[in-house]
């Protein structure tokens, strides 16, 4: 039985009829499977949600302990069955504790990827593995032939070249809250920067999350502590959240270095448009081949996409006379 006769796209999003269940929804429902925590993909409010211990810890760092009423705790290579689908979490290589979902159902296998990451490389989070499946559903974020990154050790050394040459400035990096902060301070550890860190509340949250599972991010103190300084360490790094306005006491002579670590740097008119004084390349996407090379790997005959434009991978695809490629919204009318 094809997938697309056991599934059905609503307002919520992705349902699993045989199962009762929904994959990431975008509204609040009974039972939802979520793939990680980051807000696109998990919300408050559901019933029961199933995920990977670290998702449901870093639900609880955000939403509180309230954010629903039933965890259900899934590892990943384990299984559960929700109805009469059968449901394993395989490593994403996104962030801590995401998933990709492999649903089966009488024998029919679905795989949805959620974001993942491929090539390893984040001492943070296991690395990718490619889901065995007959349809696979993709997110295509950077689902152009524009995007090939660079190898982010290279990104970072960049950094820290900049930091020694310019030792009379503070540099500011801005990186998400949940995976692209704790990615970068664990490789910025790793290459031998052990000087303290400053960073936003809301990243020291989430650091301590990955603490608590076992993640050395060596010190990070608050961004605060870098402001109140009288001498400053002009050398230090702070790290903020995209959209969150630095105050502009903590820069009051104006010789801080605005840095960005983004796959969207790859197009330069992004980082010219932001004013980037110096863009970084480092995604916790897959780019152009990686995205490529995880849909050969799954051995899928179709493709769904999600989250990103279907019609390069279907240009690609027509090299390939035993691939489908279909926009996630056109599966139910083909």
């Amino acid at each position: 039985m094809h997938p697309r006769m056991w599934t059905c796209l609503d307002r919520s999003g992705l349902k699993v009829q045989p199962g009762g269940f929904y994959v990431d929804p975008a509204r609040v429902v009974s039972t939802a499977v979520v793939t990680h925590g980051h807000a696109d993909h998990a919300r408050a409010g559901h019933t029961t949600v199933v995920a990977t211990p670290e998702t449901h810890a870093l639900m609880r760092a955000r939403y509180g302990a309230k954010y629903c009423e039933r965890a259900v705790e899934l590892r990943l290579h384990e299984s559960l069955t929700l109805g009469e689908v059968e449901i394993t979490f395989y490593p994403a290589g996104h962030v801590m504790g995401s998933a990709q979902v492999q649903l089966n159902y009488r024998g029919s296998r679905l795989a949805v990827s959620g974001d993942y990451k491929r090539g390893g490389g984040d001492p943070t989070c296991a690395d990718y593995e490619p889901v065995p499946c007959d349809v696979f559903l993709t997110e295509a974020t950077f689902a152009y032939p524009l995007f090939r990154f660079p190898n982010p050790e290279w990104e970072l050394e960049r950094l820290l070249q900049s930091m020694l040459q310019f030792a009379d400035r503070a540099h500011l990096l801005e990186v998400y809250s949940l995976g692209k902060a704790q990615r970068l301070i664990a490789m910025l550890r790793a290459a031998g920067w052990q000087h303290p860190l400053y960073a936003h509340s809301s990243i020291l949250a989430i650091n301590e999350v990955y603490e608590n599972f076992g993640v050395d991010l060596g010190e990070v103190r608050p961004l605060a502590e870098f402001r109140q300084m009288e001498n400053r360490e002009r050398a230090a790094l702070l790290l903020n959240p995209p959209h969150v306005q630095l105050p502009l006491q903590a820069n009051p002579d104006g010789r801080m270095l605005y840095c960005s670590a983004s796959g969207w740097n790859a197009v330069r008119k992004h980082a010219r448009s932001r004013r980037v004084d110096l863009p970084l390349v480092v995604s916790d996407h897959c780019d152009w081949d990686e995205l490529r090379q995880s849909i050969h790997a799954t051995g899928a005959s179709e493709v769904w996409v999600t989250h990103g434009p279907a019609d390069s991978l279907r240009e690609w695809a027509k090299e390939s006379t035993d691939l489908r490629v279909l926009d996630l919204k056109e599966v139910w009318n083909a």
